[in-house]
Formats: structure tokens, sequence, C-alpha cells
């Protein structure tokens, strides 16, 4: 059972880069003839890594990988730090993020 990369991208932190990290998600779904449910999760889960790795993360550029292992699609949002993301608990009344 090996992983097919399908899509990888270096981008600049920047507020375009959320939506170029979508793109290429949407282009890969695109050249595999995902399902459209399966390509509108990809698109929305790889937008919202990207926006959190360039608002909490390190470093000036942040790397999107998209990969296949059989019949499951995998999305990567890599940031320069060495430390892996601890997950926090969420208050109600927040007016972004959570989901």
């Amino acid at each position: 059972m090996s992983v097919v990369v399908l899509g990888t991208v270096r981008l600049p932190v920047s507020d375009a880069s959320p939506k170029a990290a979508r793109d290429m998600a949407n282009a890969v779904a695109q050249t595999w003839e995902l399902a459209d449910d399966v390509a509108y999760r990809a698109r929305l889960a790889t937008s919202e890594l990207a926006t959190n790795a360039i608002r909490y993360g390190i470093g000036s550029t942040i790397q999107v990988v998209v990969s296949r292992r059989q019949r499951r699609l995998r999305g990567e949002v890599h940031d320069g730090s060495p430390v892996l993301p601890v997950r926090q608990q969420q208050a109600c009344a927040r007016s972004r993020g959570g989901g």
C-alpha cells in the first residue's frame, strides 16, 4: 500500500495562499476525476489548513501536499515549525475558527 503524491506546492505566507492551496487541491481532484463531494471536502480542508498554517505557523512559506493511498485522499499543509500542533479547547463564543 504505497502513497501516491498527487500534487505539491510551496506557497508564501500571504493572504492569497489559501486560495492557491484550494486551487491546487481542485486541480488534483479534477485530474483524478474524484467525486464532487470528495473534491469539495478536499478544497475546504486544504483551504482551512493553509489558513491555519499562515495564521499560527512559523516561517515565510507553507507546503501543501495532496496524496492518495488506495481509496483515501490526504491533504497536508506544513509550516516551518518543528513542533506538531496541539489541539486546544474551543470557546463557544469565538467569532472565528473551530469549524
